[in-house]
């Protein structure tokens, strides 16, 4: 599920929310030990696949799902016995190669070039056989089953069906506010308790709240108005606890962005 749903027909887009709804109700819970190895780690190995994503020009929703893979591999037993984090890179960067091949175009990123590519960063710390051997260990630890919903599978739709009057440019700063939201939130742990659904949600209505404040906005508009409710199936009130903490981490992030004179 990635921003092809552009692509889709109408009718077929009709059906995508609710199903994604049901599956998204399907998903494995997290639960990993606080202070285990996985999640002492899980920042550093999270920034990893961001960058390394960006650095071979995958789509962001590649990028969730490859983070959501690992986290759902370190849920294993045998995984988190291994406490060497070298290993660890080895483990994302092989839900790197697997999400891709399922959300990227196999004639655009070849397996193949993939691992190599992957390899050449990691200044060739492994080899090709190792990767192919983690990657396997990975599916067989994930059951094969990696039908995943994301935060930015909603999110995608929900742009896609997002028929507000709001004209450009506000609706792009909402849009890039959205996505800098939800990649502020997957790096936090803490998010990951959320539904999918309503961390995008949460996302989009913080989002929106920000453009409405920022200085030069010429338009008044609702923050969430019926037709985002009606797209959503989310009231304010559902949103308030999420919002206020994606609200939080965003200031944060502006705070250390931000260079002191």
């Amino acid at each position: 599920m990635s921003d092809a749903l552009t692509l889709w027909p109408e009718d077929l887009l009709q059906d995508v929310y609710p199903r994604m709804r049901e599956q998204e109700l399907r998903r494995a819970q997290l639960q990993h030990a606080p202070d285990g190895p996985y999640l002492c780690n899980r920042r550093i190995l999270v920034g990893g696949i961001v960058i390394t994503a960006e650095r071979l020009q995958l789509s962001q929703p590649t990028t969730f799902k490859a983070v959501r893979l690992l986290d759902r591999v370190f849920m294993s037993e045998l995984v988190n016995r291994i406490e060497a984090v070298p290993t660890f890179q080895l483990i994302a960067m092989a839900c790197i190669l697997i999400a891709a091949k399922l959300e990227e175009c196999s004639a655009s990123y070849p397996a193949h070039w993939l691992m190599s590519k992957m390899l050449e960063f990691v200044g060739h710390r492994y080899t090709i056989d190792n990767f192919k051997e983690v990657e396997l260990s990975a599916l067989q630890f994930l059951d094969w089953d990696l039908n995943e919903v994301t935060p930015r599978c909603f999110l995608s739709y929900f742009l896609t069906k997002d028929d507000d009057p709001l004209e450009l440019p506000y609706t792009e700063n909402i849009k890039k506010l959205s996505i800098l939201l939800l990649g502020l939130a997957l790096q936090d742990y803490f998010f990951q308790d959320y539904l999918p659904s309503l961390l995008s949600t949460s996302a989009l209505r913080v989002a929106r709240g920000i453009v409405k404040q920022m200085p030069g906005t010429m338009v008044a508009f609702e923050v969430w108005p019926d037709s985002m409710q009606n797209l959503t199936g989310y009231c304010l009130a559902d949103l308030q606890v999420c919002s206020t903490y994606l609200f939080d981490i965003y200031c944060m992030f502006v705070r250390s962005s931000t260079t002191p004179p």
